[in-house]
Order: structure tokens, then C-alpha cells, then sequence
């Protein structure tokens, strides 16, 4: 609940507890009425009440949600036992009222997310846009999911998405125009305002450190996918789809780093999404039939072996990227895969005469380096829609009857 939302919902309570009524956060500054000011606040609820040196009493109670403390004087007359059990209510009306309107606010920042302005009701926008700083500026949306490589079912996936929900409230706060969206049971979004204090780089960075935080604080492996930057809020279910497929081409191209931002993917954006049959041709048509068959034979056997889908047994592809990525720089090659030069030009040249192409030059390499990129996002598709390519076999035409 934010700050609007619990002055609002004091007033009301106030108007019942009468004018001495007051609520503070745990330092003892008052929120309402709105005074700059500070009370002293108990450590902790007692059964007696707190007397001040004018001879008031005052009687605290502490709220279970957000932790506020709900104050009160014994007005004269009345029982110390009466005026806290009259406290107590007021907490206990808080809470339901806080649970309430959570809940409402969540399912509001879902549905505007997944369908956009016209999905949702138009007097609760106008609303939540005055009170949104993001409102009047540019956007940006994080997606946060919990991988399922962890083990774990539903319930524990779900007991780690609401751990991380409040590390993002935390470092994407309220106060900043940030709005944390629990979107299922194992995905959350995050708002988040752009502007000088919070560029496209910091969002980014801070995201990297969410995920780093999730995992050493409650061992939970997490992506980040972060959507285009967008104006104003109406327009944040364009930023929450582009960062679907942000986190979607990360994942599918197998991008290092858990966190993948739409306006950072190059060339895999435009590669994701491909038809299969477009795929096989492009890879025929590059690598030729001979590699396509070794690749093949490397994928079998390291299923048999246990390896992922030819991605750690294959010494020659796994050569001849490291080559592309270093800029084709042999020296550095080396270093890295901790190979003798001549090793290496020997995995090169193997891998050119199986494909017929030289990966020394720029065009040749690439080509190979698009075609790389295919065959990952080819391994990451169902088995029963890459088997033909990772088998480096066309598939057979069905006949007829």
C-alpha cells in the first residue's frame, strides 16, 4: 500500500479513534497526521500504556503487514483495557484493508501489463497515474522469473518468487515511481521510471545485482529480461511484451549473464522466431551436408555420454566460435582454450574443409557465426522440432494417401 493509499485509509480510521489518532513508521515519524515530526515509539507492544510528562497516556500497537505504529491517548474516563482493544480493531481493519488493496493494486498492474490501457478500468488508471512518478516520463519494464533449472516444484518456486518480489520492492522502491507486479507463480515485473538518476545502463546494472543478491540470499537462480524503453505509463504493455522476448532470445541463444535487454540482443532478435524450415536451409546452405552429419553424430554421442546437445563434448565447434568471438585473433584463441597454435589451425582447417568455407575471412566467418547462432537456437526448440537439423538430416516429406 502506498503513502496515498494509507492516508486515505487513516482519515477514515481517524474519524472513528478521534483527533488524537495518529500513525508512525518504525523511527517514530509520523505519516498521519502529516507532521515533521517524531513521536517515541516503543521497542516493542506492551500491555501498558507509554505516559508522557504532561500526564498523557499513550497506547501503541503495532501492525503485522508494513510494521506502522498505531497510536492513541486514554481519553478520560476510559480504560486503558478498552482504548487498546479499540486500537487493536483499528490495526486489525488496517491489515484487511492493506491485503485488500494490495491485492486489487496487483491485479490492476497485471491485466494493464498483459493487455494493455483498454484492458483496464479507467477511473483506477487516471488514479494510479497521478500517483506513479513514472506516469509523466519514460518506462522501462523487467521481467524476473525463477529459473526451473533449480529443482523445486510449484509451491517452492512460488516461496521464491515472493522472496525476490521483496528484494525488488526493496531496490526498486515506491518512492522511486517503481511498481512491483507479482505477474504467476514464478514471475514478477518491475516499472521502472528512466530518467537521469535511473538510465537504461543503471536499470540494467542494478538488475545484475538483483540477481546476484537473489542467489547468495535465498540461493535462487533467476533471469532478467528488460523491455524497450517506452512513453509513459499507458504504454508499458509494449515494454512488457519486447521484454518477454528479450528474456525469451536470451535463453534461446544461450547469452551469458541472466540478464538480457531488448535493445542489446543485435542480431538474435531478428533470428529468433524463424521458421524451422527457414533454419535448415540457411544451415544446409552454410555448413553443407558433411558437417551437418558430424554435428549430428557429436549431438548422439554426447547424449549417450551425458553432455548437453553437442555443447561441451564438440571440441571443433566449440574452437572455431571461440576463434569468431576473439575477432579470428589466433594468439588470443590459444590463451583462452589452452590449445597449441598448431592445434588450433589444424581444428580450423578440419572445420573448413567439412564445410567448404574459409572462417578466416570476414564474409565466410560471418556466415558461420550466424550459423552458429542458429544451431543454438535450433538445440533450445522441443526435440521434436530440431531433431532433423541436429541430426543433419532433412526432414523426410510425408506421403500422401
Amino acid at each position: 500500500m502506498d503513502d496515498f493509499e494509507v492516508k486515505t485509509l487513516a482519515g477514515k480510521i481517524s474519524g472513528i479513534m478521534g483527533p488524537d489518532f495518529c500513525i508512525a513508521d518504525t523511527s517514530g515519524k509520523l505519516i498521519f497526521p502529516e507532521k515533521e515530526e517524531n513521536i517515541p515509539v516503543p521497542d516493542e507492544p506492551s500491555e501498558g500504556g507509554f505516559q508522557t510528562t504532561d500526564g498523557r497516556v499513550f497506547l501503541f500497537v503495532k501492525t503485522e503487514g508494513d510494521g506502522l505504529w498505531f497510536c492513541d491517548t486514554v481519553k478520560p474516563g476510559e480504560s486503558q483495557a478498552a482504548a487498546r482493544k479499540a486500537l487493536e480493531l483499528a490495526s486489525i481493519i488496517y491489515n484487511e484493508n492493506v491485503l485488500t488493496a494490495s491485492a486489487r493494486r496487483n491485479d490492476f498492474f497485471r491485466t494493464l501489463l498483459t493487455g494493455g490501457r483498454d484492458a483496464v478500468n479507467q477511473n483506477d488508471f487516471s488514479l494510479y497515474t497521478k500517483r506513479i512518478s513514472a506516469a509523466g516520463g519514460d518506462v522501462e519494464v523487467l521481467i524476473v522469473t525463477v529459473s526451473s533449472r533449480r529443482n523445486g516444484d510449484g509451491t517452492e518456486r512460488e516461496n521464491r518468487i515472493s522472496d525476490v518480489c521483496s528484494l525488488l520492492e526493496y531496490v526498486f522502491p515506491e518512492s522511486d515511481g517503481c511498481v512491483t507486479v507479482k505477474m504467476k507463480a514464478d514471475t514478477a515485473a518491475v516499472i521502472v521510471p528512466v530518467g537521469e538518476a535511473n538510465s537504461p545502463e543503471d536499470i540494467a546494472a542494478t538488475a545484475a545485482g538483483v540477481r546476484e543478491t537473489a542467489f547468495s540470499e535465498y540461493l535462487t537462480d533467476i533471469s532478467v529480461g528488460i523491455g524497450a524503453r517506452v512513453r509513459q505509463l499507458r504504454n508499458a504493455d509494449t515494454s512488457y511484451r519486447t521484454a518477454e522476448r528479450a528474456l525469451a532470445v536470451g535463453e534461446s541463444f544461450g547469452f551469458e549473464g541472466g540478464v538480457y535487454s531488448y535493445d542489446k540482443l543485435g542480431v538474435a532478435r531478428l533470428l529468433y522466431g524463424l521458421k524451422r524450415e527457414v533454419c535448415e536451409a540457411y544451415l544446409r546452405e552454410v555448413f553443407g551436408t558433411a558437417f551437418l552429419e558430424y554435428h549430428g553424430k557429436k549431438v548422439r554421442a554426447d547424449e549417450k555420454s551425458g553432455e548437453k546437445g553437442g555443447e561441451a563434448g564438440d571440441e571443433l565447434i566449440k574452437t572455431v566460435k571461440t576463434y569468431l568471438e576473439l575477432n579470428q585473433n589466433v594468439s588470443e584463441t590459444s590463451k583462452v582454450l589452452f590449445v597449441h597454435r598448431n592445434t588450433l589451425n589444424y581444428r580450423i582447417d578440419k572445420f573448413n574443409k567439412l564445410t567448404g568455407l574459409n572462417c578466416t575471412s570476414f564474409e565466410d566467418g560471418l556466415k558461420v557465426s550466424i550459423g552458429f547462432m542458429i544451431l543454438d537456437y535450433m538445440n533450445s526448440l522441443p526435440p521434436e522440432r530440431g531433431e532433423e537439423v541436429q541430426q543433419g538430416a532433412p526432414r523426410k516429406p510425408q506421403s500422401r494417401r
